[in-house]
């Protein structure tokens, strides 16, 4: 309980004020503010957001017991403080993402494997981990696995999660139907979207094909103008030289006869 829920002290006291149990010793100042619950004047006291040196910085909660034989005291300092706010604000987050009636579980962990937010049933494994606060449950990359759960078999995926300066995991717990459902559907969207980029491909090529053609044949008529303006410009040249050519003979016949 105390690494579950990052406590730094928790002490049980019997109806006489004398400790029946404590982690560690308790701090003259927290026994001083808890007093009235210890008597029974009180069933509760809360000092956890107006901290303040007296305390040691430390908020605590003493809580009078059900039965009113005994008093419960639990304190957090800075580190524990910040955990629990983490902790409401991930809870939250993640009841609301996993009302899917298809995600089994979801859960997320800090990196001593605490967790920070759950929804659903969780597995005894993961149960066990968490309690043991065991490092390993920090993951580098998304890891899928399958596991059996209640006679059921699930795919479990695990992603890293940054949250401000906290590296966490989080993980999802799917049935196998769920998931084979996402990755047909998946599939199905994948090929969808290849028959597209193929078509969208093979008409662009046409388009250019089609352009190309064009401009070609423009080239080529082009070049077939340029080969007649030059066949007929030839001919001209052609056609100049023998009239020039006819027309010299020509001159001096007729020279020939004004002289006869």
């Amino acid at each position: 309980l105390i690494n579950e829920e990052n406590l730094w002290l928790i002490a049980f006291l019997d109806e006489e004020g004398n400790t029946v149990f404590k982690n560690r010793s308790i701090p003259k100042e927290i026994l001083v503010f808890a007093d009235p619950v210890v008597r029974g004047h009180e069933g509760l006291k809360i000092n956890v957001f107006t901290r303040s040196k007296n305390t040691e910085g430390l908020g605590f909660v003493a809580l009078r017991r059900k039965s009113g034989k005994g008093t419960i005291i639990m304190c957090v300092d800075e580190e524990g403080f910040r955990f629990r706010s983490l902790g409401f604000s991930i809870q939250r987050a993640v009841e609301e993402t996993a009302q899917d009636s298809d995600i089994a579980y979801l859960f997320m962990t800090d990196e001593r494997g605490r967790i920070l937010g759950l929804s659903g049933n969780l597995p005894e494994s993961r149960k066990k981990e968490s309690r043991k606060g065991s490092s390993s449950e920090v993951t580098a990359s998304v890891i899928t696995s399958k596991i059996v759960f209640k006679g059921h078999s699930l795919l479990e995926i695990a992603a890293p999660v940054l949250v401000g300066q906290y590296t966490c995991t989080m993980r999802l717990g799917l049935s196998t139907d769920v998931a084979g459902k996402i990755l047909r559907k998946n599939r199905g969207g994948i090929f969808i979207s290849v028959v597209f980029m193929v078509f969208i491909t093979l008409f662009s090529m046409w388009l250019l094909y089609k352009n190309q053609t064009k401009h070609l044949y423009k080239i080529r008529e082009m070049e077939r103008r340029v080969h007649q303006a030059e066949r007929l410009s030839a001919v001209g040249r052609l056609a100049a030289g023998v009239a020039h050519e006819i027309r010299n003979p020509l001159n001096a016949i007729s020279m020939a006869i004004q002289r006869l």
